[in-house]
């Protein structure tokens, strides 16, 4: 059974998200060699369990004995686990990406800038050209409405008298 040295398959995905989130950083650095070991593991869940699978699977097979459909189990849902680890990190990523384009300071774009993989740069490249098509297209500037408004003042008019309200 491929599990890590603690017999726990997907620590490897468990400590990528550990590692996330306790990172004081916006945008800590990229871990491929994390994301390989997944995929690595993942590989060897579904070879592990396959000709399980290929043994009772069809019209004519019987049916797997408790043991061998746990174990099928098992692996099924340590792939659909890592997985899940893998894309919630990805996902982290793709949104901090998207934050750093929206971020208002140039500073902050260069330093979070520094933790990008290549392919989150092309990414971010991606973004910003589908950003500034989009804002031609739709003849809108989205760039302008980035700080917040200086008053926290709000008028509001409408064309009927409004009943009224209160406010506390």
């Amino acid at each position: 059974m491929p599990v890590n040295g603690n017999g726990v398959a997907g620590e490897a995905a468990s400590e990528l998200l550990r590692e996330l989130k306790q990172s004081n950083k916006f945008l800590p650095a990229y871990s491929s060699e994390a994301l390989v070991k997944i995929g690595a593991e993942c590989n060897e869940l579904f070879a592990h369990c396959q000709p399980h699978i290929v043994a009772h699977s069809g019209r004519d097979a019987p049916p797997p004995p408790p043991s061998v459909a746990a174990l099928i189990w098992y692996c099924i849902e340590a792939i659909w686990r890592n997985r899940r680890c893998a894309l919630s990190y990805l996902s982290h990523r793709c949104g901090a990406v998207e934050a750093v384009y929206w971020s208002t300071a140039p500073a902050t774009n260069a330093r979070h800038s520094a933790n990008l993989a290549e392919t989150e740069r092309q990414y971010l490249r991606d973004y910003i050209a589908l950003i500034r098509d989009y804002q031609i297209a739709a003849d809108v500037v989205l760039d302008d409405a980035i700080a917040p408004p200086k008053s926290v003042f709000v008028e509001v008019r409408t064309i009927i008298r409004p009943p009224t309200a209160l406010t506390g």
